[in-house]
């Protein structure tokens, strides 16, 4: 069927070469547009639903109808059908399409390939010779995708004021190897967090090892830049399947050079196609720059880079594409209106690359603005801009950022599917950040649906990852989530371990992020084993962490202080630091960080006697938009209503509401809070059956929590096992900073005269910490 060619009116549709044509003038027609113009043209003797058409060409993919309706625009602007009418392809109201034009079918003649020249064409004029090239198969032409990192080049000029070639030079390279449509060339960041991992003492035939294996690709280059500054030469050597190659080149200026060694590799493994033609910009040295500073993440001198090629070439397309790079990166309101105007300009101008970047582009920055829905179309678009050309490496993020955005919408399922699609796209074959960022979302998904022992195993997958290849950047935030997820399963040994550890790696890579995250992290672990004095080391340090957002940094620091005043028993200074938590959070429309804070508040006003505004914090949570969705935040709201009930002298109701948070709510702090807080409560009315059923399964937290070792030395004392309750008590009184509160010490004065008591009056245990 390959072979097919349809004609109707002044169309011609060539199936084998892909091939549309007007009024026997050649018609540009992106990949997808035309697969559904075939279908429906083989499909033309009835209505094919929009179900079946996504079902069809879009199998794999997580759209809505309105993608059809958009390819078919594209597909009527090219073979000059009405778009009111539709007479050639007609809309059938919420139904589908029918293609109604008369088709005449005629086979093309069978292909026949080109014979392939055995040799590796001749360097380019402006390049001395080749050495060390050998012969390649014609078959290895014809082979899988080329997968290739290029090492940042050497500047061996001796000039300092070249040392942009590095990065930028690198670049220009990589962006025109990315062009060809067989070739995986690694993008920068990946390669920059790579290199961390790599010893800079290394061979350069080690490096380039480690680098394939943890870049999965197969092929690694070094190149070495010469001369200046009227004649440049290269020196590039190429390793990978089991064969160096090397080449110098030569040329009048940095910018050809780079195009000779395209030309060159391009040769190397793809023997005898026609070599791309690559036009020179009369700013690409500018450019070349500007891209250096991105690589650095030096966005203002980016911009006034970028604004200097755009003075020479205003409509220089890399160029704007970049500037919008940069305003995204920096947040600028500015990008919004740059993505309309570049997407204006592709849809006169089509280029599927610069159309799926500009999406993609626009997509973080709606992200960051937390515009989830807009996000959501331009990620749609990124996915269907390119369809077979994109770098797998973006097509992998791409997938992954929308997973992100269903995570935070608690949409699991389509979360869950989203991060078996990208995992499919690496095919066992991805990089080690592709497997790494695989895990991430996967422990996130896996934690919030319920299966923490999963979402752990994810984590100490990623963390063990990250420190069996050296991988620094990223690590800290790794071992946060290890502590995090161990620390909800009661394993807070391990818990306080990895904390620290991420504390300690951020703090050494300084990066402001990771070390308030982990600092924050380590406070909530401290404020649980009530360890006022390690708390108060970690919340100096993140006081004095600058992560350059004002009210982010306000936020951590409030919530730091809040489980400190928790931690000495200051219930009162807790409730007021984490109102303004949640009035901040609240005023930048941070719904996960008020899941977090307004429990805690609602706990912190029970405790210091607050019940009014505790029932208004419990409301807070009531109207929150994911509760329906959130089984955790369900726990926590009822968690709060029984300590609420608790407070109020309604023990039996709320035994209730803890129960209904054991049974609802998945594994992990607020279900184990909610059980201990039950036993408790079933312990102080005599009903010891009711409690070890609440605990079974709680087994750290009961040898590891102080709340769950005052739990434990409670239902040893009430059935009868007093000595039992003795140890326990004094491994919680040894566990913890500071002498306990006064109705503990008169339960261990229980315990120690063996005597039978009636348990002091107090809150639920959990409150306690």
């Amino acid at each position: 069927m390959d072979n097919e060619v349809f004609v109707f009116g002044q169309c011609e549709v060539r199936v084998a070469t892909r091939e549309v044509l007007l009024a026997g003038a050649q018609q540009a027609m992106e990949p997808r547009p035309f697969e559904l113009l075939v279908y429906l043209i083989r499909h033309r003797g009835r209505i094919v639903s929009k179900d079946e058409l996504l079902d069809k060409l879009w199998s794999f993919d997580f759209v809505t109808a309105s993608v059809i309706a958009r390819a078919v625009m594209k597909i009527r602007k090219v073979i000059g059908d009405d778009g009111e009418t539709g007479e050639l392809i007609k809309t059938v109201h919420r139904t589908g399409y029918r293609f109604m034009g008369q088709v005449r079918e005629k086979v093309a003649p069978p292909m026949v390939p080109a014979v392939l020249p055995a040799t590796v064409p001749q360097a380019q004029p402006d390049s001395l010779p080749s050495s060390g090239s050998a012969v390649v198969p014609v078959a290895a032409a014809l082979s899988a995708p080329v997968s290739l990192a290029l090492l940042p080049f050497e500047n061996r000029t001796g000039s300092g004021d070249l040392d942009w070639l590095e990065l930028g030079l690198l670049s220009l390279v990589v962006r025109d190897l990315g062009a060809h449509p067989r070739m995986q060339v690694s993008s920068i960041p990946s390669l920059l967090n790579a290199l961390q991992a790599v010893p800079k003492e290394s061979a350069f035939a080690d490096r380039a090892d480690d680098l394939a294996r943890l870049l999965a690709v197969r092929h690694v280059a070094r190149v070495e830049v010469h001369g200046g500054p009227l004649r440049f030469e290269l020196r590039c050597t190429l390793v990978g399947e089991g064969r160096t190659d090397s080449t110098m080149l030569a040329a009048t200026g940095l910018p050809n050079l780079g195009r000779n060694l395209v030309r060159w590799l391009e040769a190397r493994f793809f023997p005898g196609e026609a070599a791309a033609e690559l036009h020179p910009d009369a700013g690409d040295s500018v450019l070349g720059r500007a891209l250096q500073a991105i690589a650095e993440q030096k966005w203002t001198l980016a911009l006034e880079l970028l604004d200097q090629v755009l003075r020479l070439e205003p409509a220089h397309l890399g160029a704007q594409v970049e500037r919008l790079r940069a305003l995204v990166a920096m947040d600028d309101s500015a990008a919004f209106e740059l993505g309309d105007v570049l997407l204006a300009r592709l849809r006169e101008e089509p280029n599927q690359a610069a159309e799926a970047a500009v999406h993609f582009e626009l997509a973080q920055a709606h992200v960051r603005r937390r515009v989830n829905d807009k996000a959501k179309l331009h990620l749609e678009e990124a996915l269907h801009s390119a369809p077979g050309k994109a770098a797998r490496e973006s097509v992998v993020a791409t997938t992954l950022l929308r997973a992100g955005i269903a995570i935070n919408e608690f949409d699991f399922t389509v979360a869950s599917a989203l991060v078996d699609r990208a995992e499919m796209l690496c095919n066992g074959s991805g990089s080690v950040f592709d497997q790494l960022r695989i895990l991430s979302l996967r422990m996130v998904i896996e934690g919030e649906t319920g299966s923490m022992v999963q979402a752990w195993n994810h984590a100490r997958r990623s963390a063990s990852l990250y420190r069996d290849h050296g991988v620094l950047v990223g690590q800290a935030r790794a071992e946060c989530n290890v502590a995090n997820s161990s620390a909800s399963l009661g394993h807070f040994r391990m818990a306080e371990e990895h904390g620290e550890a991420g504390l300690a790696i951020s703090r050494s890579l300084q990066v402001p992020t990771d070390s308030a995250v982990s600092a924050m992290l380590l406070c909530g672990v401290y404020r649980q084993l009530r360890k006022p004095t390690s708390l108060a080391r970690v919340l100096s340090i993140l006081e004095s962490v600058d992560t350059g957002d004002g009210p982010r940094n306000e936020g951590f620091r409030l919530i730091g202080r809040a489980h400190y005043a928790l931690a000495i028993g200051q219930a009162g200074e807790a409730a007021w630091r984490l109102s303004q938590a949640a009035e901040e959070a609240a005023a930048k429309g941070q719904e996960m960080q008020l899941h977090f804070v307004l429990p805690l508040l609602a706990g912190a006003l029970i405790h210091d006697g607050q019940l009014d505004a505790a029932d208004e914090a419990c409301g807070r949570i009531a109207s929150l938009t994911k509760l329906a969705r959130d089984r955790n935040l369900q726990g926590a709201l009822w968690h709060s209503q029984a300590q609420l009930a608790l407070a109020r002298g309604d023990r039996e109701r709320a035994i209730a509401l803890l129960r209904k948070a054991r049974d609802v709510t998945p594994l992990g702090w607020w279900n184990a809070h909610s059980r201990l807080d039950g036993a408790w409560l079933c312990i102080e009315q005599g009903r010891s059956g009711e409690a070890v059923e609440l605990l079974r399964g709680l087994e750290t937290w009961l040898d590891e929590h102080p709340a769950g070792l005052a739990v434990a030395a409670r239902l040893s004392h009430a059935q009868g096992r007093s000595g039992e309750a003795r140890a326990t008590h004094a491994r919680l009184a040894a566990s913890v900073d500071g002498e306990l509160p006064a109705w503990l010490l008169e339960l261990g004065s229980c315990y120690e005269a063996q005597w039978s008591v009636e348990v002091p009056s107090a809150p639920c245990v959990v409150t306690w910490l």
